[in-house]
């Protein structure tokens, strides 16, 4: 490596490093006392870099130098864009793969499996051995009170006219609880084992704050979708957001094949297997519900999906 030009001026000795750069020359700018100095890294360039040198500087052939230093400098900026994305996809493989051996705690999973159980069972033995009203006592919980008259307003959309059932506003963690009430005991293991696997993966990898805002949200828009449309409130389960859970990871892997998410294809069949059964007869199942979850899964992942590509 040999000394080329010593300069005072830091901007100028960089545009002189690529300029030098475009012309397939490699040099090191240094910093000594208060001057920079410019290096050829490749002594054999040392002739024609220190010709170059003389040309632009020395002699004022400046237009020939402007054209090379943007050549440069657009190379060295693309150069730079392209390492840091590198890093940054390091980085991110890095995380995946710390999650991947010591994968993060599940606490909001494992949370919500508990309180439908122990709801489940209060209903269960508070109605069985106490004698207590067990319609009274899921009432507290569904997404309105099937005993009290509800307002009907009617809504008109596109010339057609919707009757409109009126929300619990003044109560609104009942658009939420209908998630935690289960009326058999197959109704609650079915739901809380998909739970297990897919909330667990989904808060596994993008943290309990994430999951709690979907359930809610999930929750909240499966259970008035099937309010609305099946003009009933005697329906509850967490089925809905089972479904909006499968509906994250089903699109967020077909967006994005990279994430790591592990699903197994016979669950996914049965679901949708499930899904479409219960519209094609009367099973007492909310199959809005469950549509709407899913639907609001898929958009969930889509707009999260967009909002990681803008991040990174």
């Amino acid at each position: 490596m040999r000394l080329l030009r010593a300069l005072d001026d830091e901007a100028t000795a960089q545009r002189l490093l690529d300029a030098l750069s475009d012309q397939g020359i490699e040099t090191e700018l240094k910093r000594s006392d208060s001057r920079f100095t410019v290096w050829v890294i490749d002594e054999q360039n040392m002739p024609r870099a220190g010709a170059l040198c003389r040309d632009w500087l020395d002699d004022g052939q400046h237009e020939a130098f402007e054209q090379s230093y943007g050549r440069g400098a657009r190379a060295r900026e693309l150069t730079a864009r392209i390492e840091e994305r590198r890093q940054r996809h390091i980085e991110a493989m890095a995380r995946q793969l710390q999650q991947f051996v010591r994968p993060r705690p599940t606490p909001l999973t494992w949370g919500l499996i508990a309180l439908c159980t122990a709801v489940f069972l209060a209903i269960w033995l508070l109605s069985d051995a106490f004698g207590r009203d067990e319609q009274a006592m899921i009432s507290m919980l569904t997404i309105v009170d099937p005993r009290r008259p509800v307002a009907v307003s009617f809504v008109t959309l596109f010339g057609f006219t919707f009757p409109w059932l009126e929300l619990p506003w003044r109560e609104p963690w009942r658009l939420v609880t209908p998630i935690l009430v289960h009326f058999w005991v197959m109704h609650i293991v079915f739901n809380l084992i998909f739970l297990r696997d897919l909330g667990r993966l989904i808060e596994m990898f993008h943290g309990t704050r994430y999951l709690a805002a979907f359930v809610v949200v999930c929750g909240a828009v499966s259970n008035i979708a099937q309010y609305e449309l099946s003009k009933n409130a005697q329906f509850a389960g967490m089925s809905g957001v089972v479904y909006g859970l499968l509906g994250v990871v089903w699109m967020r892997r077909r967006l994005d094949p990279q994430i790591g998410y592990a699903l197994s294809k016979p669950i996914t069949q049965f679901m949708m297997i499930w899904l479409a059964i219960g519209f094609l007869g009367d099973f007492h199942v909310a199959n809005w519900c469950h549509l709407f979850g899913l639907l609001v899964g898929c958009a969930w992942a889509y707009l999260s999906h967009k909002l990681a590509s803008l991040r990174a």
